[in-house]
């Protein structure tokens, strides 16, 4: 836990597996929520909000106090801040030891709950202050709370959609009140024209509702 803040700030490589490493002139993964003004491009949600405890070291690292354009108090997606010399100017952590032990959780809970409990206990041991275990007995319950994990512990990684697709869930924002209900076929992507075209093959293989 105590490494936890140093990751963000670039300043540890713990629990990086692999990351794009981003110099001063290049690309910066923070301004995709922020402008280099500091403000607010986009809003954390509520719902991942109100999922973390409050003694989670998470909640204050990737969620922030700021404005919008308009100077509206917003929570800001704080994640890729960066320095003030070089605002949102951060490596990419494409790969973290803490993914992969969702992931092994996830895998081994078909087969193994008590071991995919621990693992998933381990984790949040980690992330918040005092943290009492909790195991589930079912492995709907445990999908469901490895879900919230993933989700709480992935943010703003690129993650959530595929997350929801895998596990057959719908997905609601409330913001702009729309819903992309299970099964619609808007979960996959269009194959791009450019590769339809170049190859005969799957010329007219195109995915279904495009």
């Amino acid at each position: 836990m105590d490494e936890y803040t140093d990751i963000w700030s670039d300043k540890s490589n713990a629990d990086i597996i692999w990351k794009l490493k981003r110099l001063v002139g290049e690309e910066t993964i923070g301004t995709i929520f922020w402008g280099a003004d500091n403000s607010s491009s986009f809003e954390a949600a509520p719902e991942l909000i109100n999922s973390y405890l409050a003694d989670d070291i998470r909640l204050n690292l990737f969620i922030a106090d700021g404005v919008d354009r308009d100077g509206v108090a917003v929570k800001k997606v704080n994640k890729y801040k960066g320095t003030e010399a070089n605002v949102g100017l951060a490596d990419g952590k494409m790969l973290r030891s803490s993914e992969m032990q969702l992931i092994k959780a996830e895998a081994i809970a078909y087969t193994d709950l008590d071991k995919a409990n621990v693992l998933l206990n381990d984790l949040r041991r980690e992330r918040i202050s005092g943290w009492v275990d909790q195991n589930y007995g079912t492995l709907d319950e445990f999908m469901e709370e490895l879900l919230v994990e993933r989700r709480r512990e992935l943010c703003y990684e690129g993650h959530r959609f595929f997350d929801m697709r895998r596990f057959g869930k719908s997905l609601y924002k409330p913001v702009i009140k729309k819903t992309l209900e299970a099964g619609n076929f808007r979960w996959l992507m269009p194959i791009p024209l450019g590769e339809l075209q170049g190859n005969s093959v799957i010329a007219k293989q195109q995915n279904p509702g495009y």
